[in-house]
């Protein structure tokens, strides 16, 4: 099914440019570090011990999620195992009551040299406040907290239109799981914009230096 309460993309941000066969973010005509490779060039991640098989089935849940919020998935063009992880944040979406303002978004940060792509927006109608939620099929870590919060940032450091001057209130991972069951796990951490950036600091030391492969 495709869910109704999705609201248009925003337009894509001039001067932002991704090379997807690559997974390169050019800012202005420059190269610019993903938030994902910061997290791992600062020893924060390490993404070596993650599978080909996860990193797959990663991917391709994004991609169905995606393209079921806008236009509808063809769900036999995926896997049948992996049916259950979209379904869980399909049904995570009708559970909490909330609206998909954006999907599948790319931001960046102009100030602080980075860029990436964000899952969802979302506004929860009850509370009425807006959140960022980062979808996961495995388990999350620490980063991820610092990694929602640069997305955060960046979001309002972009201004972005479709938001319409309002700040996201609330950060959290949406973890999937194989059963169809999904949890929405929170960040309150403030701190973590600011070990983010201390972050960003780091790897372009090290990158100025030639330290980082």
């Amino acid at each position: 099914m495709t869910v109704a309460n999705f609201t248009p993309q925003p337009e894509p941000e001039p001067g932002l440019v991704f090379q997807e066969d690559e997974h390169l973010y050019f800012l202005d005509g420059r190269p610019v570090p993903s938030v994902t490779q910061i997290l791992a060039e600062a020893g924060l991640v390490n993404w070596e011990f993650v599978s080909e098989w996860a990193r797959e089935r990663g991917s391709t849940v994004h991609k169905a999620i995606h393209l079921e919020l806008t236009c509808g998935l063809d769900w036999s063009s995926i896997p049948e195992s992996f049916h259950p992880y979209v379904s869980a944040e399909l049904q995570a979406i009708e559970d909490l009551d909330v609206e998909v303002i954006a999907s599948e978004v790319r931001v960046f940060s102009r100030t602080y040299g980075y860029a990436g792509t964000l899952d969802r927006i979302v506004r929860f109608r009850k509370a009425n406040y807006l959140a960022l939620w980062d979808t996961k099929t495995g388990p999350t870590v620490p980063a991820y907290a610092l990694q929602t919060a640069a997305y955060t940032e960046a979001v309002h450091e972009m201004a972005l239109p479709i938001l319409n001057g309002e700040r996201i209130k609330k950060r959290f991972a949406m973890r999937l799981k194989p059963d169809g069951s999904y949890s929405l796990e929170p960040f309150t951490d403030r701190s973590d914009i600011t070990n983010f950036y201390a972050a960003c600091r780091l790897v372009n030391w090290k990158r100025e230096r030639g330290l980082t492969s």
